[in-house]
């Protein structure tokens, strides 16, 4: 019995999701898959409707609220509106939490396809590594042979400077007894026991988009958990399209994106690191109105600001 709920959060390109349903359906075995849609219920419907007929010899079936999980493959839920990356995660996890069988969870950006082995290798590193929560080899979609990272990223809270590792190297020339150390495991494609959740909790709300994955390594590490890197599990990625960098109107996007970056990094900062709070608001401040005019980019300054007025607002 496969015990490996895959979480994909849903917003933007129906035919981007539906692309990294097809690659999961391929591996065997496959995960039982609950897509989680950030949009209105007609947008799921859509969605399931396409899978349904795309998807040959799989099942699917749309969530009823209040209604128990169904058997099918391939289960669409919906929040109702985009209520952020951590509220869509959070349904797919409560879902998997009331399937029975279901032992472990994998969080997946919908902007991603998997290897055919990533499901098997993923599910036999969570039962030989059961406290950890694990990243897998994130690779460039049209460069697989290139990492876009291994397993995560190291902080810095005085500058808030994120770096990630190994960016850029050849999968095949990692030495294979390589640990990376990160202070955080990659967002777009991470795992870990259900079990995990009985002790921190879900992911946390108040990020609306990005550093809930960072929010949530931070509580595991705490609990005990250690962050490993599940190399065999190959995920490729599609940079910037589940946040909707894709958009036609890439300036709105971006804007959005940068608001949200701002938003959470300050309020990561608050929760877990206050006293270099002051340093990252100043650093960060000194930096934006110094690099981004020089960039050509002053036109994000207004969403900085913007979401600095917020942080502020919700001291």
């Amino acid at each position: 019995m496969n015990s490996l709920a895959c979480i994909v959060p849903h917003y933007g390109q129906r035919r981007v999701t539906l692309d990294c349903l097809s690659s999961l359906v391929q591996t065997r075995p496959f995960p039982r898959i609950i897509v989680v849609c950030n949009t209105d219920p007609g947008e799921a419907a859509l969605l399931a409707a396409e899978a349904t007929s795309g998807l040959a010899g799989v099942s699917v079936a749309v969530h009823v609220p209040g209604a128990q999980p169904h058997t099918e493959d391939i289960l669409v839920a919906c929040t109702g509106g985009n209520r952020g990356f951590a509220k869509a995660s959070n349904m797919g996890l409560e879902l998997a939490t009331a399937m029975p069988e279901m032992r472990h969870a994998w969080l997946l950006n919908n902007d991603t396809t998997v290897e055919p082995e990533a499901a098997a290798a993923l599910l036999a590193c969570l039962k030989t590594r059961t406290r950890a929560v694990l990243g897998t080899s994130v690779v460039r979609h049209h460069a697989p042979e290139r990492l876009e990272l291994a397993l995560g990223c190291r902080f810095s809270p005085w500058s808030t400077r994120i770096a990630s590792v190994l960016p850029g190297a050849l999968l095949c020339e990692v030495p294979a007894e390589f640990s990376p150390r990160v202070d955080y495991v990659y967002g777009a494609s991470f795992a870990f026991p259900l079990a995990l959740l009985k002790a921190i909790g879900p992911l946390n709300e108040a990020f609306f988009l990005y550093y809930e994955e960072h929010d949530f390594c931070l509580r595991a590490r705490k609990a005990g958990y250690s962050l490993q890197w599940c190399r065999e599990a190959v995920v490729r990625h599609r940079h910037g399209q589940a946040s909707g960098l894709h958009e036609a109107t890439s300036n709105e996007a971006r804007k959005r994106s940068h608001y949200h970056e701002t938003l959470s990094t300050f309020l990561f900062m608050r929760l877990h690191y206050p006293w270099a709070l002051p340093s990252a608001l100043l650093t960060r401040t000194v930096a934006k109105l110094a690099l981004l005019p020089m960039r050509g980019e002053a036109w994000l300054l207004p969403s900085y600001f913007k979401a600095l007025a917020e942080f502020f607002r919700r001291a």
